[in-house]
């Protein structure tokens, strides 16, 4: 299964449902399962940030796994940010052609300037147990269970 790293605390984000677009610097054909990965480095603007996430109740606890599989999804789709303007927001989000509409619990959670990509990740379902497993630049190919 092909696999994606996070660092904390957006991989938390993604495996409790609350971060459904993973936003990248690069684009990828693949679409299908994906494993989601807690990246061992927890940088400071990170723990910044999941104090934030805290504070405003999108994570319930300051308890994160690192160097784990945490949630399995599928990804949809690939489509570019172009960009998201305030009054662009919609909610629901939806995909028509290649414009993606961003709901406003996600604008936060990820980078939409111009020139990014926008991974749409469906169907999330959390692992009961996170898997150790070391990961990776890019999409890797995890081969755990």
């Amino acid at each position: 299964m092909k696999a994606l790293t996070l660092t904390q605390p957006w991989a938390q984000l993604v495996a409790g449902g609350r971060k459904r677009v993973e936003t990248r610097s690069w684009k990828t054909e693949y679409r299908g399962p994906i494993a989601i990965h807690a990246a061992m480095g927890y940088p400071r603007a990170a723990q910044e940030f999941t104090r934030q996430m805290l504070r405003d109740g999108l994570l319930r606890s300051n308890r994160l796994e690192f160097g784990s599989i945490l949630a399995t999804a599928v990804l949809h789709s690939c489509v570019p940010t172009r960009g998201v303007e305030l009054e662009q927001i919609q909610s629901p989000w939806l995909i028509a052609g290649e414009h993606l509409v961003i709901p406003p619990s996600e604008v936060r959670l990820g980078d939409y300037r111009p020139g990014r990509w926008a991974w749409l990740l469906l169907a999330i379902t959390p692992l009961e147990r996170p898997i150790p497993a070391t990961g990776k630049l890019g999409l890797w190919e995890w081969n755990g269970h």
